[in-house]
């Protein structure tokens, strides 16, 4: 009985001390909420970045287009010969028939102007799709192919440097991740601190008189270390909704220009929502933790 009346001293107090400084502890749940918001849009940039990377690179690396005077023969030789290489993983031979049908499905609005248009026969062309073991090969790959048949190949697109300045800027996001995280930590530990510190110094007098009493140090300082522990969790359950808010809102944007890539985007589900969420309350807690006992510790020597 004695540890409940306990229990709920300390939890009335901790309510208290939130109600006397409700200004500076709003201004704290803001702080953690932004910060939180931040790190938690790099995080989640990183992974965005990370999945379309990896889709991208389960897909031909390049497309050779022979040129529309190549016959379907010669066209064969050189799939084989392309299919053959070491640096190859996987390759498909397109005919000058099925990439005709293919632009016309493109165009289905124009497809007779097109049909009209291929009496000469220079619509229709043999192409090669190339998939390579390691797609980083794709530049060095493709100069060599242009070197040994340049004169029959018309064009070798290669999605190579897409994915270079991809993987780049998710370099970069995770760079800046890893910054915020540090400096955003040092902010919300600074003002939890600062707020737990005028409700100490509020209550000074109160806490001599307690201390003088026989009151330990836990018993007193208890109620701040949960008054920054909640300041620390309100503001990331605030964060964590109005990141998904916000992820929704660019998965729909990006569901409208994935159709053309043929990418599917993650959900804020599968993006990982759980483990930031679990973050979010482990940072949360953690800082409001470590700010009261950095701002009261000062104050328990009598």
């Amino acid at each position: 009985m004695k540890k409940l009346r306990v229990m709920l001293y300390v939890l009335l107090q901790s309510l208290k001390n939130v109600a006397r400084n409700l200004f500076m502890v709003f201004a704290s749940v803001i702080v953690v909420f932004f910060v939180l918001l931040v790190v938690g849009s790099f995080i989640e940039a990183g992974v965005v970045t990370s999945n379309i990377i990896g889709q991208v690179k389960e897909r031909p690396v390049l497309k050779i287009n022979f040129r529309y005077y190549v016959d379907e023969e010669t066209a064969m030789q050189y799939y084989e010969a392309i299919a053959a290489s070491p640096e190859v993983k996987h390759a498909t031979y397109i005919s000058k028939l099925q990439n005709f049908e293919n632009m016309l499905k493109e165009f289905e609005d124009n497809r007779e102007y097109f049909e009209n248009l291929d009496k000469s026969g220079k619509l229709k062309y043999a192409s090669i799709e190339v998939q390579l073991r390691n797609y980083a090969d794709g530049k060095a790959f493709v100069d060599g192919i242009m070197d040994e048949a340049g004169d029959v190949i018309d064009s070798a697109p290669n999605i190579f440097g897409v994915v270079e300045k991809m993987e780049r800027a998710q370099f970069w996001i995770n760079i800046c991740t890893i910054a915020a995280v540090i400096v955003m930590t040092a902010l919300s530990l600074l003002l939890i601190f600062n707020t737990v510190k005028l409700t100490v110094l509020a209550r000074h007098r109160e806490i001599e008189i307690m201390k003088y009493v026989g009151a330990t140090n836990t018993y007193i300082i208890t109620p701040f270390v949960i008054e920054g522990i909640l300041t620390g969790l309100i503001g990331a359950v605030a964060a964590f909704f109005a990141l998904g808010g916000i992820y929704d809102a660019v998965f729909r944007l990006l569901l409208s220009f994935s159709e053309d890539a043929n990418i599917v985007p993650l959900t804020f589900e599968q993006s990982g929502a759980t483990g930031i969420l679990a973050f979010y309350l482990l940072f949360g807690a953690f800082t409001g933790f470590i700010a009261s006992i950095l701002a009261a510790r000062k104050y328990m020597k009598v």
